[in-house]
């Protein structure tokens, strides 16, 4: 495979990932907001217990959807030891928004509804940040250099046929490759 098209793949899976990650993130920025606005504005909670309550629910939608969509071609851990981490660096990310939020209603004092959801909108972008490299790195793990399971999927099937050196490493089209074999090597057998 030339570096070129290396490349290609590897960027066209980074823009899919990060379109998702949006998607999803959006989502969950929507329920975190807006239910943090209505626990403090309208229930009366105050700003540290609205936040937290919000971003709880919020990571609860959000490590369902990035497992079953954005991150599920990368190789996933166990749910519960998955969910652990994910949790727990949602827990971060949380301390990063309500570090701003602290700030901004403690330490300068600003007490309107306008200058929480501002405070809520700047701590959770650092906390997006730090949430999509940490997820990357320790709960939707790529898979060893070379496997397949970095690659996008293919729009459209190849019209060349590969050469025959490189048929030796693929089941030919239509062979069952079994479900003990590893991720990775499932994955290949269905591109082929």
């Amino acid at each position: 495979m030339s570096l070129v098209s290396d490349l290609h793949r590897r960027f066209a899976t980074l823009i899919a990932e990060l379109t998702k990650f949006g998607l999803i993130g959006t989502f969950g920025l929507i329920i975190d907001l807006g239910g943090a606005a209505l626990l403090h504005g309208k229930a009366g909670f105050g700003p540290l217990m609205a936040k937290a309550i919000s971003a709880s629910v919020a990571s609860v939608i959000s490590y369902t959807g990035h497992r079953l969509w954005t991150f599920r071609h990368r190789a996933s851990q166990g749910i519960l030891r998955g969910g652990l981490i994910f949790f727990g660096l949602n827990l971060i990310g949380l301390v990063i928004s309500l570090l701003v939020i602290g700030f901004v209603t403690g330490a300068l004092r600003l007490q309107s509804l306008a200058a929480y959801n501002a405070a809520q909108v700047v701590g959770v972008l650092l906390g997006m940040g730090f949430r999509y490299w940490s997820y990357r790195r320790w709960v939707f793990l790529a898979f060893a250099p070379g496997q397949a399971g970095l690659l996008p999927e293919p729009a459209a099937p190849e019209l060349t046929p590969a050469p025959l050196a490189d048929r030796s490493s693929h089941p030919a089209p239509g062979r069952h490759v079994p479900a003990d074999r590893p991720r990775a090597e499932r994955f290949q057998a269905d591109q082929a």
